[in-house]
């Protein structure tokens, strides 16, 4: 009963829903094994800009072709805006920005 009561008892968010295209990119970064991937959305977020959606974990790896006491970790990044098509080249400004804060806060590397 207390797990149905939680999801009855929460707030209904709506949000508006852009007439203009999203941009989609999966970033692969290798950090150590010790780095969280919870501070790597973190970072992310923190960089990202306005226009960032959302941000999906959708593969973590470990093996032969990564180093030993890394891993690898692949996000779906979702990029959209009410105002106006976003660029491409716009977006790829904002991952540059991105993959800096990556190395800087969690010593993270383009895979």
């Amino acid at each position: 009963f207390d797990l149905l009561k939680k999801h009855f008892d929460s707030k209904v968010v709506f949000k508006q829903i852009s007439k203009f295209p999203s941009i989609e990119r999966d970033l692969a970064v290798t950090i150590d094994d010790t780095v969280t991937c919870e501070s790597v959305i973190d970072a992310i977020k923190e960089s990202a800009g306005e226009y960032l959606e959302s941000v999906k974990l959708f593969d973590v790896y470990k093996g032969d072709q990564i180093a030993q006491g890394k891993k690898s970790l692949a996000f779906n990044l979702l990029f959209s805006s009410l105002e106006k098509t976003l660029g491409v080249e716009e977006i790829d400004a904002v991952i540059t920005v991105v993959l800096k804060n990556l190395r800087e806060k969690v010593n993270a590397e383009l895979r």
